[in-house]
C-alpha cells in the first residue's frame, strides 16, 4: 500500500510539471533513496544527483563508478584531476596523462603540476617543462614552491646550470629556508671553494686506505649515494675505507657512451678537471643506468644497485677478484699468474709433471692464502703421469685450491689449459652479491689491506688522455 501511495505521488509531480521533477529526483537521491523506478527514470534525464548517488554507493574504481564520475565532468570539470589522480595509482599511466591533460585544456591548473610530475617520474623532461611553463608568468601569484623545486630538479639532470642558478634565485625569494637550498649548497652544485678549501675540509681515519670521493648526477640519486655509504659502513670492508662528502656532476659532462643493459663506460679523461679538487685515491660514480664495474680507481654504479652491490664492488678497489665468469677476452684469464695478484683468486696450469712435494711449495708460493691451508689439506691429486691442481670435494670444509668459476667463458685459458682456483669451496658474495664477504677474506684484507689495492683514479685520466692521442 506504501509502495502504491508512493508511486501514485512520483507520478502526480510528473504529471503537473516536467520542471519540479529533476528537482524532486534530486531530493530523493541526495537522501539516496533505494527506489528503482526513481534510480531508472533519473538515469534516462541524466540528472547529475543520480551520478552523484552512484559515486557514493559504487566501490570506488568499479564500472559505475567510472561511467558516473565521467559523467559529471561535462558539469564540472574537476572530477577530470580526480580520475587522473585514479588511473596514476593504478599505474595506468596513459590514461592518467589523458585525463590531466583534459583538466589543463579546461583551465584547472592544479593539474599542471600533477601531470607535470608525472612526465618528470617517466623521465620525459621535456614534456615536464613545457606542461609547468605557462605557470612561471604567475609565478609569484601562484607562490609555488613546488613548481620552481621540479623545474629546478630537472635543470641538474640536464646539466642546465645557469638555468638551475636562475631557479635557486626565485626560489629564494619565496621560501629562502626551503630544503633544496640547502641540498645545492651541501652537494657543493655551483662550488666556487678552492681545493685547498676542500680538501681541508675532510677528516681521514688513521685505517682508511680506499678513500673514495663520490658523485652523482642529480638530487636524487646523490641522496641514495648517501644512503648507500651510510649502509656499507656496517659491512666488514668499511674498515679501511673512508668517503668524503658526496657531491654533483651533470651527467652530460661523464660523457658517458653505453646502453643501459651494458656495464657503464664514460670518458674518465674528464677528471683531469677535478683532480686538483678530489682528496682521495679512487673515485666513485652513480649515474642512471647501467651495469656496476670498478676500472682502476674508478668504481661506477646505477641508481638501482643496493649496498650489497656496493660492498661487492668496493671489495674489487681492495683486490679481490669476481669468482663468477669474467669476460671472455679478460686479460687475467689469458695467461699463467707470474705472481699474486688477488686475495681470492689465482691463475695457474691445471696439471703439472714431477715431485709432488717440490709442486706443492712452487704453487704455495703463488697463493695470497697459503698460510691458512693446512699442511695435510691437499692440492695436488694424482692424474695417470701427471698431478692434477685442485682440493679434493672431501675437503670442501677447509682452505685450499677449488676450482672458480671465474675464467670459465675464457677460450684463452682453456686452450692453455689453464684455471682460476679459490681458497673456499662454499660460494661467497664475490659469487652473488646477498652472501657474506667470508671470514678468512677479512683475515686476509687485515693482513695487508694495501696488498693488491687498486691505482688511484689518476692512473684512468692518464690512461684515457692517452687512448685519446
Amino acid at each position: 500500500m506504501k509502495k502504491w501511495l508512493y508511486l501514485m505521488s512520483l507520478l502526480l509531480v510528473m504529471a503537473l510539471s516536467s520542471f519540479f521533477l529533476p528537482h524532486y529526483l534530486t531530493f530523493l537521491l541526495n537522501n539516496d533513496t533505494q527506489n528503482t523506478y526513481v534510480l531508472s527514470y533519473a538515469k534516462k534525464l541524466k540528472i547529475d544527483a543520480y551520478f552523484h548517488y552512484q559515486r557514493r554507493n559504487q566501490p570506488k574504481g568499479s564500472s559505475l563508478w567510472l561511467q558516473s564520475t565521467k559523467a559529471l565532468i561535462k558539469n564540472n570539470h574537476i572530477y577530470t584531476i580526480e580520475l587522473a589522480d585514479y588511473y596514476k595509482k593504478q599505474k595506468k599511466v596513459n590514461k592518467a596523462i589523458f585525463w590531466y591533460q583534459q583538466a589543463i585544456k579546461h583551465h584547472l591548473n592544479g593539474a599542471r603540476l600533477k601531470l607535470s610530475s608525472l612526465y618528470f617520474k617517466q623521465n620525459d623532461y621535456h614534456a615536464a617543462k613545457l606542461v609547468l611553463q605557462p605557470l612561471l608568468d604567475n609565478l609569484e601569484r601562484l607562490n609555488s614552491e613546488e613548481v620552481l623545486s621540479l623545474l629546478l630538479n630537472i635543470a641538474l639532470i640536464e646539466g642546465d646550470l645557469q638555468r638551475a642558478r636562475r631557479l635557486v634565485l626565485d626560489l629564494e625569494k619565496l621560501n629562502p629556508t626551503h630544503n633544496l637550498l640547502a641540498e645545492i649548497i651541501k652537494f657543493k652544485v655551483f662550488s666556487s671553494a678552492k681545493p685547498e678549501q676542500l680538501k681541508s675540509s675532510y677528516k681521514r681515519d688513521k685505517n682508511c686506505v680506499a678513500s673514495m670521493q663520490f658523485f652523482a648526477t642529480n638530487l636524487a640519486d646523490l641522496r641514495y649515494s648517501e644512503n648507500l655509504i651510510e649502509q656499507v659502513k656496517s659491512y666488514p670492508l668499511s674498515t679501511y675505507s673512508c668517503f668524503n662528502s658526496v657531491r654533483y656532476i651533470p651527467l652530460e659532462k661523464l660523457k658517458c657512451s653505453h646502453e643501459n643493459n651494458e656495464a657503464i663506460t664514460c670518458n674518465e679523461s674528464i677528471w683531469k678537471e677535478y683532480q686538483d679538487e678530489i682528496d682521495s685515491r679512487f673515485i666513485g660514480v652513480l649515474v642512471p643506468k647501467g651495469g656496476a664495474k670498478v676500472h682502476n680507481g674508478i668504481m661506477y654504479l646505477d641508481r638501482n644497485d643496493s649496498v650489497d652491490v656496493f660492498s661487492h664492488e668496493l671489495a674489487h678497489l681492495f683486490g679481490f677478484v669476481d669468482e663468477y665468469s669474467l669476460p671472455e677476452n679478460h686479460i687475467r684469464c689469458s695467461r699463467v699468474q707470474e705472481s699474486s695478484f688477488s686475495y681470492n683468486i689465482t691463475v695457474l696450469p691445471k696439471n703439472y709433471v714431477g715431485v709432488k712435494l717440490k709442486i706443492r711449495q712452487e704453487i704455495l708460493q703463488q697463493l695470497a692464502w697459503r698460510d691458512a691451508i693446512k699442511e695435510d689439506t691437499p692440492i695436488l691429486t694424482r692424474k695417470e703421469n701427471k698431478w692434477e691442481l685442485g682440493t679434493p670435494k672431501a675437503y670442501k670444509d677447509e682452505v685450499g685450491l677449488f676450482l672458480s668459476d671465474t675464467c670459465k667463458s675464457a677460450s684463452l685459458s682453456n686452450a692453455l689449459n689453464i684455471q682460476a682456483f679459490k681458497p673456499l669451496a662454499k660460494r661467497t658474495s664475490l659469487n652473488y652479491f646477498e652472501l657474506e664477504f667470508p671470514l678468512l677474506y677479512q683475515r686476509l684484507l687485515i693482513s695487508n689491506p694495501e696488498r693488491f689495492l687498486m691505482p688511484s683514479f689518476h692512473t684512468n685520466i692518464e690512461k684515457s688522455l692517452d687512448f685519446n692521442q
